[in-house]
């Protein structure tokens, strides 16, 4: 007899197997069962089970997909297997239904650290995917292993068309402006040989030869003392690029439009009657907005003063005002009647500047006299400050320039004793509180609080002061004028 034919020689084998291993007749009766069997089914005993449908002895095979497997492989089908967790078992396990002459032959292993080893593999591959990282790893010869969903989008390749390449003879092997990068001067490789990490920016290339800025991390992948790899992770600074140079753009315009505004104040008037003082600042931080003022020293006795307030901010709102203050100023030098000035500016403007809307106050000092002349185009009247401290709002009407019919009704025509002071403004000193009303009776407060400061601490001190309480901001200004005592 052969060692083929020896029937004992196959039990002594199949006792030291740790797997299950079972044979079924058709009729689903246990015919032989391993001693790796017998442990697990040693609850109903061997002679239980022996020659018994197992269906009958374990009920809930019936129906399952272990009982549809057997009985497909019963009826001629190829063998089959299936996964199952099953408890009496010991967790996963493994089934292989085979067939044979004496009905099926059935396998069970025990797969649990299996399992477990793909369920890392799967957490681990999710990880990957989910960061926004790209990342990637090579092994000792640069050749890439793997590849993360974010690595894909930014270098424009599938995982699959990336596994097995030369990392740097595919996506680092040139210089932003084209020229050659040899892998000798490559950081990122140079972490297989020194293992040390390496960090820092650089260029790495898309699938249709595309540079794509980045920041780079390189570390090296250690099996005991030797280095086998190393894993890349590397972050798009594309968008970070263009938010830097459009920040730099940006703070350029706001140093030009602060140049800007600089330039549009008139240097202070040589003159000691009337004593002028001035504090300004715009709504947003490019310091350069629709407020603005002139003065003048007029040819005979007397000063011309303008404040504009130019619907709009930033460039196109200082434009408009130094426009109008221009305007203002050439009439005034042409010596256009006072109550003709906005009428004749609102003519000259509104055919070079057909979208231009603008408050003004115009007003013209007599230095012998004290004399204060002054006519609205809609902007907020201007507050007389007494020497005792007495507040009046010297009232206006008119309409503002870009308006239908802007003009002035009539002219405000004051003598201000020595020690009187009068406050030109614009609104937003007035509406940052949203109460204009209320807005008006605090300003009056204010300008009487401060009449003993000179008028540029004055002026300084009501827009810091209003601004500081505000609930909505705007451009502010105020100027000073004080006839000395």
């Amino acid at each position: 007899m052969s060692i083929a034919d020896d029937a004992d020689l196959h039990e002594r084998a199949l006792s030291h197997v740790d797997d299950i291993v079972m044979v079924l007749d058709p009729s689903f009766r246990l015919v032989y069962v391993n001693e790796a069997g017998e442990r697990v089914l040693t609850d109903h005993g061997l002679d239980v089970l022996l020659d018994q449908d197992v269906r009958d002895v374990y009920p809930d095979i019936r129906g399952t997909d272990r009982e549809a497997a057997v009985l497909r492989v019963l009826a001629g089908g190829p063998p089959e297997s299936l996964r199952a967790y099953r408890e009496p078992l010991g967790g996963w396990v493994e089934m292989r239904i085979y067939p044979d002459p004496l009905g099926v032959i059935i396998t069970v292993a025990d797969i649990a650290g299996r399992v477990e080893i793909e369920r890392r593999t799967q957490l681990e591959a999710a990880v990957l995917d989910s960061v926004a990282e790209g990342i990637y790893g090579v092994d000792i010869d640069n050749r890439i292993t793997f590849v993360n969903t974010s690595a894909e989008k930014m270098l424009g390749f599938r995982a699959d068309e990336l596994v097995g390449l030369n990392s740097h003879h595919t996506l680092h092997y040139a210089h932003p402006d084209g020229r050659p990068y040899p892998e000798s001067q490559c950081p990122l490789a140079r972490t297989l040989t020194d293992g040390q990490p390496h960090t820092g920016a650089d260029t790495l290339w898309r699938a249709g030869g595309e540079p794509v800025p980045v920041e780079y991390h390189a570390a090296a992948i250690w099996e005991g003392e030797t280095v086998t790899g190393a894993v890349v992770s590397f972050s798009d600074l594309t968008e970070r690029i263009v938010a830097e140079r459009a920040a730099s753009a940006a703070a350029e315009a706001l140093h030009a439009l602060s140049e800007l505004q600089q330039a549009l104040q008139p240097p202070p008037p040589d003159t000691e009657d009337p004593c002028l003082g001035v504090y300004y600042l715009p709504a947003d931080v490019a310091g350069a907005g629709g407020d603005l003022y002139d003065w003048q020293v007029l040819p005979r006795d007397g000063m011309h003063i303008a404040v504009v307030d130019v619907v709009g901010k930033g460039l196109v709102a200082a434009r408009d005002a130094l426009a109008v203050t221009h305007a203002l100023r050439l009439l005034v030098l042409a010596q256009t009647p006072l109550e003709q000035v906005i009428r004749q500016a609102d003519w000259l403007l509104t055919g070079a500047y057909p979208d231009l809307a603008a408050t003004a106050i115009v007003a013209r000092y007599e230095h012998e006299t004290g004399r204060l002349r002054a006519v609205s185009a809609g902007h907020p009247p201007p507050l007389l400050i007494h020497p005792d401290g007495r507040t009046t709002y010297l009232d206006g009407t008119g309409r503002p320039l870009g308006w239908p019919e802007a003009g002035t009704d009539d002219v405000i025509d004051v003598i201000l004793t020595p020690g009187s002071r009068v406050l030109f403004y614009t609104d937003g000193l007035i509406e940052a509180g949203r109460d204009v009303t209320h807005g008006l009776n605090a300003l009056a407060e204010l300008a009487a609080t401060t009449r003993a400061l000179p008028p540029n601490e004055a002026a300084r001190e009501i827009v810091e002061t209003v601004l500081a309480d505000a609930t909505r901001r705007d451009d502010c200004l105020a100027l000073v004028l004080e006839r000395p005592r």
